[in-house]
């Protein structure tokens, strides 16, 4: 009896043995997958892990709970390879092992990546910036399709990532994997492949050498396997000057764009003022391109070719810009004028800085500001315009300096503008001057046309001049206006202007207006030596006034050597006369 009781045990424990031994190695063939029987959890862990002592709590729990996988080891992952697929962006990867349970009803941060060499973190919870893709969660493998956020920052935190949260050839990789049943977690840490493909980085070229102040767009683009990367983090850092973008919280030296769909970006920077160079420093996904950029410090030099210059006349300007003795090319400058024209107000600088433009004298004389500014900086010259030289012109050939003889002058000129030359005087006062007026121009002495054919050669000398520089070349008609009393014994005079000119008209001045005076290009007036000169003069000199400064020359022959001693005070632009040697005057003209 008792030799078949043992024979009886023994086959128990026979059984009990091959079962020990068949369900392990049931469970390998089947990969650790899920499976759920009948038999109690509990019940099960007493027969394949031979506990008799109460088990810890999460056992427990584990126990009761049915649809958990029932294998060695159930309740601690254990990661035992990971597998990398770079050739995409972001990357997949493959986690095998076991005990990873049942897929996570909810991102419940049941898996994290912490990329130890770079500092940065993606897992599936909210709190991360970047999510993996969970596409296959079993208990003896994970598969993560790709990332949510990945090439992007924190743009509070420059450290974070050193600047994008993207993995790069060599990292140090930390991966963990929490049960979501039980809440045990496993670890392992791995090497991102060193040869791992990553994304290219084209900055396009900028200018190399900006000028102070100035505004330019650095610009470039990313590709991945030659394929456009949108929404990656660029990073762009300057040693001197500004960035546009966005700064970093902790780094404000350092600025951010985003990739648009095509993969490009832009970001604008303006150059300091100071001269010097500044390091430019553009990273993406862990690829820097470094560049160097040369700032001037602006110098212009601006200069007129003749700085003295006749009314209307046109001259060449010309200036350099330069920085430290090198020249700046490619800069727009525009240039301005107080006075006068300029052509053309914009330039640019050429291969050696210069640039050269026209300036057009007004018709008044004056001095002049020219202007030239841009590149941040300017610079200005001025210009003389005066009157034309008569006094070694034409009019005054072999003319003397000072008037005298029994014909001279007998009154000289007051009230002169400031512009008007001196021609001839009796010594010390002015008896005959040239001055613009407006657009026009007024030629004045104090000796009457009637006596310039009589014994004073070089008043003959005067007229002569006069017809030839004044009266012939004009292309308007011609009007000698007289007071009203015939032109005497100054017809010889006449004559001399009816053989060089073919348009000639003569009038009285004792009309308060002169009938179509616009239609006549020179206006000769002569005193005749009538007493009423300066009172006719007066009524008609407001018109002469608007003519001239219109353009008319006028030819004004001004002296009134009646013997009433009558003198003129209102000429044109306001000139006067000093009546002089009156007496010697009376005398002289009974004796003739």
């Amino acid at each position: 009896m008792e030799k078949e009781m043992n024979v009886l045990l023994w086959s128990i424990f026979g059984i009990g043995v091959m079962t020990v031994a068949i369900i392990p190695s049931a469970w390998g063939m089947l990969g650790h997958m899920t499976a759920t029987g009948s038999v109690k959890n509990a019940n099960m862990a007493q027969v394949l892990w031979g506990q008799s002592e109460p088990v810890s709590q999460t056992v427990s729990a584990l126990a009761n709970d049915s649809g958990v996988a029932i294998i060695p080891g159930a309740t601690t992952p254990h990661i035992e390879s990971v597998a990398w697929n770079t050739s995409v962006w972001g990357p997949q990867l493959t986690i095998t092992g076991y005990g990873f349970g049942n897929p996570p009803q909810n991102q419940n941060d049941t898996v994290s990546i912490s990329d130890e060499s770079r500092g940065w973190v993606t897992g599936n919870g909210s709190g991360y910036g970047v999510n993996p893709v969970i596409q296959t969660w079993r208990n003896d493998k994970i598969v993560i399709s790709g990332f949510l956020g990945y090439g992007q920052s924190d743009v509070s935190n420059w450290n974070d990532g050193l600047g994008s949260w993207v993995f790069a050839g060599g990292d140090d990789v930390s991966i963990q994997v929490k049960n979501p049943q039980t809440g045990v977690t496993g670890v392992d840490t791995v090497t991102y492949p060193l040869n791992a493909s990553m994304p290219s980085l084209a900055v396009n070229p900028i200018a190399q050498n900006l000028v102070g102040g100035s505004t330019t767009t650095i610009t470039g683009r990313v590709l991945f396997a030659g394929q456009p990367l949108a929404n990656q983090i660029v990073n762009v850092a300057v040693t001197g000057g500004a960035l546009g973008g966005t700064p970093y919280g902790n780094n404000a030296s350092e600025h951010v764009v985003s990739t648009d769909a095509f993969g490009d970006f832009s970001i604008s920077y303006t150059a300091p003022n100071q001269a010097g160079t500044c390091q430019l420093s553009v990273m993406v996904d862990s690829i820097t391109d470094s560049q160097s950029i040369t700032i001037w410090s602006p110098k212009l030099q601006l200069s007129v070719a003749t700085p003295s210059l006749i009314i209307g006349k046109s001259e060449e300007v010309s200036g350099q810009l330069t920085s430290n003795g090198t020249p700046i090319p490619n800069q727009t400058l525009t240039l301005s004028v107080t006075g006068g024209s300029i052509s053309p107000v914009t330039v640019t600088t050429d291969a050696d800085g210069k640039f050269t433009a026209t300036y057009n004298a007004p018709n008044t004389t004056g001095t002049y500001t020219i202007t030239a500014q841009g590149a941040g900086t300017s610079a200005e010259t001025s210009v003389l315009v005066t009157e034309p030289p008569l006094t070694s012109g034409p009019v005054m050939n072999n003319m003397p300096s000072q008037w005298n003889g029994n014909w001279a002058s007998h009154m000289y000129l007051t009230n002169l503008p400031n512009n008007a030359q001196v021609l001839a005087t009796n010594g010390s006062q002015p008896t005959a001057a040239y001055f613009h007026y407006g657009n026009g121009q007024v030629f004045v002495d104090t000796q009457t046309v009637e006596f310039y054919y009589n014994s004073a050669g070089w008043a003959t000398t005067e007229w002569n001049n006069i017809v030839n520089d004044f009266l012939a070349p004009s292309h308007k008609p011609i009007l000698l206006l007289n007071d009203g009393a015939n032109w005497g014994s100054n017809q010889q005079a006449v004559s001399a202007i009816e053989q060089s000119v073919s348009d000639l008209t003569q009038s009285s001045l004792s009309s308060p207006s002169i009938l179509n005076i616009n239609q006549y290009g020179t206006i000769v007036v002569d005193a005749v030596q009538d007493g009423y000169f300066a009172q006719n003069l007066e009524q008609v000199m407001p018109q002469l006034n608007t003519w001239i400064q219109n353009g008319g020359t006028l030819i004004f022959d001004s002296t009134d050597q009646a013997d009433s001693g009558v003198g003129w005070s209102i000429g044109p632009d306001g000139i006067s006369n000093v009546w002089d040697l009156q007496a010697e005057n009376y005398l002289a003209g009974n004796l003739q």
